[in-house]
């Protein structure tokens, strides 16, 4: 049973004719030559940076900063330090005195 009409058949086989296939004459063992000449290349710089990158770490030169040496010395609000230290020894004897009290709880049941 022919599913196509011998026109649409003959269409397309003048469409892929056998001058329009390419011929590929390669070598593959030249290929594999190439693919593992890359990865060798690839490795060995993989390799080198590693080195660079470990020795100069060892060293002690990779990430040196330059400091800076023009800080100014931060001047300090005497008042605001006294308020603040207030509040925390007020803050304190609060706590002391709820840990330091005796009182029983009221049960909310009765």
């Amino acid at each position: 049973m022919k599913i196509l009409s011998p026109q649409v058949s003959n269409f397309f086989k003048r469409l892929v004719s056998k001058k329009s296939k390419p011929e590929y004459h390669r070598d593959s063992l030249a290929d594999w030559q190439r693919l593992l000449f890359v990865f060798i290349v690839l490795a060995l710089g993989i390799a080198g940076f590693c080195g660079y990158f470990f020795f100069k770490l060892g060293q002690g030169e990779l990430f040196i900063r330059e400091s800076i040496q023009t800080q100014t010395p931060e001047i300090v609000n005497k008042r605001l330090l006294e308020e603040i230290n207030g509040y925390y020894d007020r803050k304190e004897a609060w706590f002391n005195n709820v840990v330091g009290s005796t009182t029983v709880p009221i049960d909310p049941s009765l």
